[in-house]
């Protein structure tokens, strides 16, 4: 609960190459939302990372 209002945070999972410098305080800027960082696994079979994030409500 956030000001006594539920709130329900839309998660997305980006996947990005590899060499793509990311860190988790970074905000990624997608379709006209931004996206705060959760997690990033890098998986490395196949050369990618794998981006949990939450949209930031503004």
């Amino acid at each position: 609960m956030v000001n006594t209002e539920i709130s329900y945070p839309y998660r997305k999972v980006f996947e990005v190459h590899q060499y793509v410098d990311v860190r988790e305080t970074d905000v990624i800027h997608w379709m006209g939302k931004k996206y705060r960082i959760l997690s990033i696994e890098l998986d490395r079979t196949q050369m990618k990372k794998v981006i949990t994030t939450e949209e930031i409500d503004e």
